[in-house]
């Protein structure tokens, strides 16, 4: 099989994510709720310690919030800032072609591994977001690089060694300490697959101190500023505390194990990809740096598929070692495409549920369903086309679920441009609110977070022009009638005029 040159797989890439951004809506909660802190930071000159709703923001440190912020110099902008963390996956996707250079493979499977980690279906969906994996994911990639660079040069040289803690840094300033999971197995286990590991683990000192260094230079101001609680959650909550009892996703141990198919889509499931090779130095390097975070984020409770994201790179090169000159029949991928075009129409006619009905309208499943079953047809004449699987799913996805009916759903926009002239004035009946309306409607000053009965009455005395959000259906709710009844996230959303009280 012809591979494409990496410059025109790097393209594709780019044109997918800018369609992608530009079909479908800023997407709650965790897409909203990053541009609404990189917003507030911009508000409020807070460049240390994010802000979320007015209090600090301890859950991840500021490095994408630093970076929207610098694409939005010229003005601010939805568009722009959801290219940045899309941008680090495209960067992430050049990486995996040059450490595999790098670990001494053939040119082809470079570009093979470029290949399929850009057309992956999870790396696909989730490096399109706004989020950290991508930035992790790079910072994975080059920090496993470097490692390759030490255990293979019998003269290690401090400057490697430094590079390595400069990778580790970009990880912890992107998500935070996670990123030693990802790399502490191949640190460890260094002399299990490096010639020269032995010697070259008396360099540890020398990336720990150099990683250290860069992160202390905004982590030391930040926990000044930012005060006992922020110390409190930087240094414990949203680190160790996190893999002793999840705050959130808790799943059993088993979950990933269960997710390998999904996660390796669809080339995975190509036969001619297993096939056996012999266990040299890249090969055991690749199986441990796979198989040691695979394992230790089972042993926390806490469980996303994407937190495995930073692994597809080395499943990319370690399928890309056995890309066969021919492919076959991509039976499987084709068979998904199939049931996905099926599906949608089934979802418009409201066959497989009400909110699926909600969700989509026909003429967009019409058009999604046709894009599937031409997607599937062209792979079923011609295996080779199998990279085409991911984006056509995807893109049918955003034509049917997100640039349809879903868009509106979806979109905080319609509450935020609501509620936006009581700025200031905007009550939020929730014991968490996680800023979906912020940006969206380019707030400036928080929302009152109110729990209880007596909270929403003193509210409402003490902004009688003020606005109150919630759901009708929760326990506790202003108890005169709303103004208004607006469909968001499969949910009916309220919003109380306090004028409406007196």
């Amino acid at each position: 099989m012809t591979l494409p040159d990496r410059r025109l797989i790097l393209l594709g890439y780019v044109l997918f994510v800018i369609s992608g951004v530009l079909l479908r809506p800023l997407l709650p909660i965790d897409e909203t709720r990053y541009l609404s802190v990189a917003w507030e930071m911009r508000l409020g000159d807070h460049w240390i310690v994010p802000f979320k709703n007015g209090l600090p923001y301890d859950h991840k440190p500021p490095l994408l919030f630093w970076l929207i912020n610098l694409v939005w110099i010229p003005g601010v902008s939805e568009f722009t800032g959801r290219l940045v963390a899309p941008a680090f996956s495209l960067a992430t996707i050049w990486a995996t072609g040059r450490t595999s250079d790098l670990m001494g493979l053939d040119r082809r499977t470079g570009t093979a591994a470029m290949l399929i980690l850009a057309t992956f279906g999870c790396f696909a969906f989730f490096g399109l977001e706004t989020g950290f994996d991508g930035m992790l994911s790079l910072a994975v990639v080059l920090a496993i690089g470097q490692l390759w660079k030490i255990g293979t040069q019998e003269a290690h040289r401090t400057r490697d060694w430094a590079l390595l803690g400069a990778a580790m840094a970009l990880g912890l300033m992107s998500k935070g300490p996670v990123i030693f999971v990802h790399v502490l197995s191949a640190l460890l286990l260094l002399r299990l697959w490096a010639p020269y590991g032995p010697r070259a683990l008396r360099g540890t000192g020398v990336a720990l101190a150099v990683c250290a260094g860069l992160v202390l230079v905004w982590l030391l101001p930040a926990l000044i500023l930012g005060g006992p609680d922020y110390r409190e959650a930087v240094l414990w909550t949203q680190s160790a505390g996190r893999t002793v009892a999840s705050f959130a996703h808790a799943q059993p141990f088993w979950y990933y194990l269960a997710l390998i198919p999904v996660l390796v889509f669809p080339w995975g499931w190509m036969p001619g990809f297993w096939k056996r090779l012999p266990l040299d130095a890249p090969e055991k390097l690749l199986l441990i740096a796979i198989l040691g975070p695979l394992l230790l984020f089972s042993l926390i409770s806490g469980k996303q598929l994407n937190y495995l994201l930073p692994e597809t790179p080395w499943l990319a090169i370690l399928l890309a070692r056995r890309f066969p000159q021919a492919l076959g029949r991509a039976w499987g991928a084709v068979a998904v495409l199939v049931l996905l075009g099926l599906a949608f129409p089934l979802m418009g006619l409201g066959l497989l549920g009400d909110e699926a009905g909600r969700m989509v309208s026909i003429p967009a499943a019409i058009v999604a369903a046709a894009v599937l079953l031409g997607g599937a047809v062209l792979i079923a004449r011609r295996g080779q086309l199998v990279w085409l699987t991911a984006p056509v799913a995807l893109t049918a996805l955003h034509l049917a679920y997100l640039a349809g009916p879903a868009s509106d759903v979806m979109s905080p926009r319609a509450i935020a441009e609501r509620i936006a002239p009581a700025d200031g004035r905007i009550g939020i009946v929730t014991s968490l609110y996680h800023s979906e309306f912020h940006f969206a409607g380019r707030l400036t000053q928080p929302f009152t977070i109110l729990t209880t009965p007596d909270d929403i009455a003193a509210f409402a005395a003490a902004a009688p022009e003020g606005l109150i959000l919630g759901r009708p259906k929760d326990a506790v709710h202003p108890s005169w009638p709303p103004a208004e009844i607006i469909y968001y996230r499969n949910d009916d959303w309220a919003i109380w005029s306090n004028m409406e009280k007196q």
